[in-house]
């Protein structure tokens, strides 16, 4: 009875412990989905945003080279190109879901995802 008992333990141990690497696997791949996903939907905000910023200074230095050509004053500096700040600085990257907000959605959807399994196991079964 004693040697049943411990290795149905063993058994149990060893099924924990490959559930527990392949939700920790499981989960790894979805982190590396997300970040690319956010990167992507990030990084091409933000160079709409730099492509819309780049245009309204040149029709801004444009208006005022006309009004400086009229009164004949001096001319501006050149225009700053926002694309290549936002590219150099990668400001959108501050803006991603922290890591430990990130693992706790993922972690939630995971236990949630395996409920919904055992329960249709469940039903199955029954």
């Amino acid at each position: 009875a004693v040697k049943r008992l411990i290795s149905a333990v063993k058994l149990l141990t060893r099924a924990i412990r490959a559930f527990v690497t392949r939700r920790r696997q499981r989960i790894d791949e979805w982190h590396e989905t997300w970040k690319q996903v956010e990167d992507y939907h990030l990084s091409g905000f933000f160079d709409r945003f730099a492509k819309a910023a780049a245009e309204e200074s040149e029709m801004k230095r444009k208006a005022t080279k006309e009004v400086l050509r009229a009164g004949r004053g001096k001319s501006q500096p050149a225009p700053m190109d926002y694309k290549n700040l936002f590219r150099v600085k990668n400001g959108w990257q501050k803006l991603r879901i922290p890591v430990e907000e990130r693992s706790s959605i993922l972690t939630s959807y995971y236990s949630m995802l395996l409920r919904a399994h055992a329960k249709r196991m469940k039903d199955c079964y029954n």
